[in-house]
């Protein structure tokens, strides 16, 4: 049974789009404001578990033939997919010539990451499959064979009560973040 389809990795479209403006006020400093917009597709996630296909294979000389192999439910690898992500970011920078020094600067600098606040999930969280080999609570789940059955949701696997859901906060976009720094630079 070769498996198919798109991989964890293979995420289809990722943006980035920057727009920078600067202001020199001579005397007075200068101003930098700055955009960032970044936008990425969800990625691929499988509904996978564990089958074991000795029954039906004949042993072509492993000394110990591996007990279970991994298996794509449903129409195979990678069929899920997570949240499409976008966020905003932006930032000030401001500078203030120091006259004591020629090349001396004081300088504020503020950045805030996911402005809007965005929310999406983008780790696929709980991936909990049931099968013949790592059976559901009930305890239903039905050996098939890989190589000629096609397998039934609900007979012969069952994705599991929170599968897709997320486990921690990190399946989640990072929240707004506020950085700021204020220094002198010469």
């Amino acid at each position: 049974f070769a498996t198919d389809g798109d991989l964890a990795i293979d995420q289809r479209h990722k943006l980035s789009a920057w727009a920078n403006y600067e202001k020199k006020f001579s005397k007075a400093g200068r101003l930098s404001l700055g955009l960032l917009e970044r936008v990425s597709s969800g990625q691929p996630y499988s509904a996978a578990g564990s089958v074991d296909s000795r029954p039906y294979v004949t042993n072509p000389g492993y000394l110990t033939p591996p007990a279970t192999v991994t298996y794509y439910y449903g129409d195979g690898r990678g069929i899920f997919k997570t949240d499409t992500v976008s966020a905003t970011d932006a930032s000030l920078n401001y500078s203030l010539p120091a006259g004591f020094l020629k090349k001396g600067e004081f300088f504020l600098r503020i950045v805030v990451d996911n402005l809007f606040n965005q929310s999406a999930q983008d780790n696929a969280g709980n991936q909990t499959v049931f099968s013949a080999s790592n059976q559901n609570p009930a305890r239903t789940m039905q050996a098939f064979n890989p190589f000629t059955t096609k397998p039934v949701e609900g007979v012969n696997y069952q994705l599991g009560p929170d599968f897709g859901r997320p486990l921690s906060a990190s399946d989640y976009q990072t929240a707004r973040n506020y950085y700021f720094s204020v220094g002198f630079r010469f």
